[in-house]
């Protein structure tokens, strides 16, 4: 009695060390770090800037209504707004000293 429950122990020790193992190579495999920052012309997953990469501000996206520039809620981008160079992501609404003519693009 004894060696039997002994043997279905060692079985279910077997098997819970093969399904600790797999979900370890699960885990590893299919969850991806956040990067650090996000760059010019990418989504920010939040409104501070603190989360674009040094020198760009996060803006919400616009779109034109009948010439006006409404704001979007479908999350922020980075930019680097000022510089002369009308870059990734910008556009006449969010940065309209690089922008001039440029038309907002639909949200990423």
């Amino acid at each position: 009695m004894f060696l039997g429950c002994l043997q279905k122990a060692n079985k279910m020790k077997k098997f819970l060390l093969i399904i600790l193992i797999l979900s370890i190579f699960l885990i590893n495999g299919c969850v991806q770090k956040l990067p650090e920052c996000s760059e010019e012309g990418q989504p920010s997953w939040n409104s501070t800037s603190g989360q674009c990469c040094e020198g760009l501000n996060a803006t919400i996206y616009y779109t034109l209504i009948e010439g006006e520039c409404i704001g979007l809620e479908c999350g922020y981008g980075c930019i680097n707004c000022g510089n002369g160079i009308c870059g990734s992501g910008e556009d006449m609404c969010n940065c309209p000293e690089d922008c001039e003519d440029k038309e907002p693009e639909e949200c990423p």
